[in-house]
């Protein structure tokens, strides 16, 4: 039962974050007009962004080691970064109305970066990976956070791949009501990363006090 539940969690808030409806706009922008050319940028993307999530889930601790960072100091942060995020979301602002990159640009090198890593693998699923891993206890926990994201990542894949077809059958309307609940869910779990974190600083007040 725990484990499902931590299933649903990391599902839900990785793909939130990841928001892969708000990032069609970008990459139909991005995407040769060349059917074939267009699913290989979609594979080459969901790959890289795959691989940053996953190395960053498996060697996150190491890194947080070696700068000497603690995890509910990640917690904190992650929540305040995913608030911010969730909150443009909500407002109606998305990351294609900061994406302006050269054009002259190979699309091969375009889905590496910023396609695929800071697009989609960006600083909120990188600390989320980072963060639900920290919660694990078990390697069947870890299993299940490794799946997710690959879920996750496989989710993205099939969004990209038929992005012309969805964003017709969604319009423009559907997409921008999509993309503020996605922003209520991403600030609710926020909240929740936030004050995991803020915990165990109050408690640490209180000893020392």
């Amino acid at each position: 039962m725990l484990e499902i539940k931590f299933a649903t969690m990391a599902f839900v808030s990785l793909l939130t974050v990841v928001n892969p409806l708000g990032t069609l706009p970008v990459y139909l922008a991005m995407s040769p007009a060349h059917d074939s050319a267009g699913k290989r940028m979609a594979i080459r993307a969901s790959l890289a962004a795959l691989t940053a999530l996953m190395l960053f889930a498996i060697a996150g601790h190491l890194i947080l080691n070696i700068f000497s960072v603690s995890v509910d100091a990640l917690r904190l942060v992650g929540g305040v970064l995913f608030f911010i995020v969730g909150y443009d979301m909500l407002r109606g602002k998305g990351p294609s109305d900061s994406e302006s990159d050269e054009q002259e640009t190979s699309a091969d090198e375009m889905a590496i970066t910023p396609l695929g890593v800071p697009m989609i693998a960006g600083p909120g699923a990188i600390s989320t990976v980072m963060i639900l891993m920290s919660q694990t206890e078990t390697f069947v926990d870890k299993g299940i956070l490794l799946i997710s994201i690959c879920s996750v990542m496989a989710v993205t894949l099939f969004l990209l791949l038929y992005a012309r077809k969805i964003m017709k059958l969604i319009g423009p309307v559907g997409s921008k009501v999509l993309n503020r609940i996605m922003g209520l869910i991403l600030m609710m779990i926020a909240v929740e990363f936030f004050f995991a974190g803020l915990q165990h600083f109050v408690h640490k007040l209180g000893l020392s006090g």
